[in-house]
């Protein structure tokens, strides 16, 4: 069995402020598919989270 090299790139970036933050990003991987070919998946996400009390949060994710 061989070695093989999966390119796999991921860029994200975050903002916070006291009591929210903002996230997005993007991922992209390529790996060899069972037919000889190559298979490539684009990924590109956001979610936001803002703190309502110490112990109560909530989440938005969303992805593409």
């Amino acid at each position: 069995m061989e070695d093989t090299v999966q390119p796999y790139v991921q860029i994200s970036t975050t903002k916070t402020w006291t009591k929210a933050s903002v996230s997005a990003g993007y991922t992209r991987s390529q790996s060899p598919s069972s037919f000889g070919g190559l298979s490539e998946t684009n990924q590109m996400y956001m979610n936001a989270r803002y703190s309502f009390t110490e112990k109560l949060s909530g989440l938005i994710n969303g992805f593409i």
